[in-house]
């Protein structure tokens, strides 16, 4: 595994994730995605996960077994494996001169909504931060720990009182991207563990 070629796999984070990747104290290293995981979570009740497995493809699978028929089947992560490098997709624009330049810097044109580009059309020469993918499990979202929200760039208020936890700011910020329909879903995601890296 040591010798095998490393991918390179883009990955999208909103601004402030982006931010919160960057911090110089206490960065986020964690994110959670429901890529590939829609057959299982249109009935996830259904659903026990079992395990997850390097295939013969060379694939990283999440293998999970139905309650209801006892069927084995899988998905696969969508980035890689653990080894393989992200480059992250964010907000950005370019200009003809002075090159790619990144709203996560507060940029001093970043009223102007006309300058940026959504992340998602990114090209790979504008990415300037690399991650190393670290390890990848998964669980249930609302499973998520004190310690893993913080991890996923989370600020921690009063650990005694409940709506100031790391884990709500966590669930405010899921809901505003995902819409409070998806907490209440309670989904099957990836957990996705990484350190931020130079381009190797």
């Amino acid at each position: 595994m040591k010798n095998r070629q490393t991918k390179e796999i883009p990955i999208l984070f909103s601004t402030p994730m982006v931010r919160a990747i960057v911090k110089k104290s206490e960065p986020k290293t964690k994110t959670r995605r429901t890529r590939n995981l829609e057959a299982f979570n249109q009935h996830f009740e259904q659903w026990n996960f079992i395990k997850l497995n390097i295939e013969p493809d060379g694939k990283l699978h999440a293998w999970f077994e139905s309650r209801v028929t006892g069927d084995i089947a899988s998905a696969i992560f969508p980035y890689g494996k653990p080894g393989d490098s992200l480059w992250v997709r964010e907000t950005f624009g370019k200009h003809h001169s002075a090159g790619y330049f990144y709203k996560a810097d507060s940029h001093p044109a970043a009223q102007n909504a006309k300058i940026w580009k959504p992340c998602i059309h990114m090209p790979k020469e504008a990415a300037r931060i690399w991650l190393e993918l670290l390890s990848v499990g998964v669980e249930r979202l609302q499973d998520i720990t004190e310690q893993d929200a913080i991890a996923e760039g989370c600020i921690q208020y009063e650990a005694e009182t409940d709506w100031l936890t790391a884990k709500y700011g966590f669930q405010v910020i899921w809901t505003e991207i995902n819409g409070e329909e998806s907490w209440n879903a309670n989904p099957w995601v990836w957990v996705i563990e990484f350190k931020r890296i130079e381009r190797l």
